[in-house]
């Protein structure tokens, strides 16, 4: 195994230690946490807003175990569908569908938002989809304040931030395989949409402001929006001022910024959940960094990704998960150095531009349970940072040009829990053919991941 490759699986973690404002009966996301969600809204128990933005704090998830509650059929409940629900709520007895059942383990938190302060600590934001893929680089440690008011949520600090329905390592916009930056993140409920802004700042003197909107259109489609800006500097006050994703922010830069020879960088955003029938949900997202209208004098490509999924969940609590996922050359990057990225990792997919992946995903019991894993990846020489030196590179190189480097992975994860620890580890190891983009190299890579959380 090469030092690069050991880097980037084994010690290419974050850590982040979060202090959160909550009752002791407050609940912490645990590594078990993520899939046990999504096991719940596949199954048609959670509301599908749930876990789209990351970190996922305490009371944010009692929300969705409340609106949970109310869509349950406890004749429908399988014994694993009982597991995992106490899994997220020990407290709580699945069965019983008398009124105000999960608010009763709540009712501290409803009166007294700013209870004791509770600590927890996340090692590594490692995935299956992203430290195999070679994508890693270490994070220094982050830490956070997060508290919740009036309805109102805040979580401030050095924190990664994870928006979107994709598994860990995946997302096209904020993912937390970028690791911590500089952020505060406000979230809060009008009518039925979630709405969700960050502000923070990144490398080089730059500046994010972030928007994402989260609509509950039926019990089982869930439709998000979201937005991001780069800019040189302080966050521009109106982008930050309003709370509507896609549609202001390019007049007003239009209008007020270019005016001033401003250019700000803006991805816009759309993703989805779907449950036809409990036990089988559909998930996609795509993500457009430019689009553009080629003109005679102006003739360069459009920059953006898409990713789409299914996730299966059968009556024994076993589960399968598909993702298909695709972004082209250019992507994350502008001409005037705006791009998104974080310490050379891009704020989105951990694997940044020019390429595709297929990846499949067996767990053969309810969360926390065992799972194997394998994938299928093209990559092109297409970096974050680099971008076109003439209008006929860019259509040249627009996707999987060049030497592509194809990677055959596999690995399997187990869960464990001990002495205040929570978390998954396991092996893996990859084929890869004109390995780093040259031509005829080969190499066997192999590590290990891991991800795991403690709490007082």
């Amino acid at each position: 195994m090469r030092p690069r490759a050991f880097l980037c699986s084994f010690l290419g973690t974050v850590l982040c230690v979060t202090i959160v404002a909550t009752p002791a009966a407050g609940f912490f996301a645990t590594p078990f946490a993520r899939d046990a969600i999504d096991y719940l809204k596949t199954r048609g128990l959670l509301p599908l807003w749930a876990g789209i933005t990351r970190p996922i704090l305490p009371w944010s998830l009692q929300a969705a175990l409340d609106v949970g509650q109310g869509m349950q059929r406890p004749a429908s409940l399988s014994d694993a569908d009982q597991t995992v629900l106490r899994l997220l709520d020990p407290a709580s007895d699945p069965t019983d569908t008398s009124p105000g059942l999960v608010r009763k383990t709540t009712e501290a938190s409803l009166v007294a938002p700013f209870g004791t302060p509770r600590t927890y600590a996340q090692l590594s934001a490692a995935s299956v989809s992203s430290v195999a893929m070679g994508g890693w680089a270490v994070n220094s440690p982050t830490g956070a304040l997060a508290a919740q008011s009036g309805g109102v949520s805040w979580l401030a600090g050095r924190t990664p931030l994870g928006w979107g329905p994709a598994p860990l390592g995946s997302e096209l916009s904020f993912d937390e395989a970028a690791g911590g930056f500089d952020a505060l993140q406000v979230s809060f409920v009008w009518l039925k949409a979630r709405f969700t802004k960050v502000i923070g700042s990144l490398d080089a003197g730059h500046s994010i402001v972030g928007t994402r909107m989260d609509i509950p259109y039926r019990p089982n489609l869930r439709l998000g929006f979201g937005e991001a800006i780069v800019m040189d500097g302080t966050p521009y006050l109106p982008y930050v001022l309003h709370p509507i994703p896609i549609g202001i922010n390019p007049p007003l830069m239009a209008q007020f910024r270019l005016p001033r020879g401003i250019v700000d960088n803006i991805e816009l955003t759309a993703d989805m959940d779907w449950v036809p029938e409990p036990g089988v949900r559909v998930f996609g997202e795509v993500f457009l960094d430019d689009l553009t209208i080629p003109t005679p004098t102006v003739d360069v490509p459009s920059k953006w990704g898409l990713t789409g999924g299914f996730h299966i969940v059968y009556d024994d609590g076993s589960s399968v998960q598909g993702l298909y996922t695709m972004v082209l050359n250019w992507t994350y990057t502008e001409t005037t150095g705006l791009n998104f990225a974080l310490r050379g990792l891009p704020l989105g997919h951990v694997l940044g531009p020019d390429f595709d992946l297929i990846h499949l995903r067996w767990m053969s019991s309810p969360p926390p349970a065992n799972s194997t894993w394998v994938a299928y990846v093209r990559k092109g020489p297409g970096k974050v940072g680099v971008i076109w030196t003439s209008q006929a590179e860019a259509w040249q190189k627009l996707f999987l040009s060049g030497v592509v480097e194809h990677s055959l992975m596999a690995g399997f994860d187990t869960p464990f829990d001990a002495s205040g620890w929570t978390g998954k580890v396991g092996p893996w190891a990859a084929y890869r053919v004109n390995a780093d983009n040259v031509a005829g190299a080969t190499r066997v890579d192999w590590g290990v991941t891991l991800e795991a959380a403690w709490s007082n």
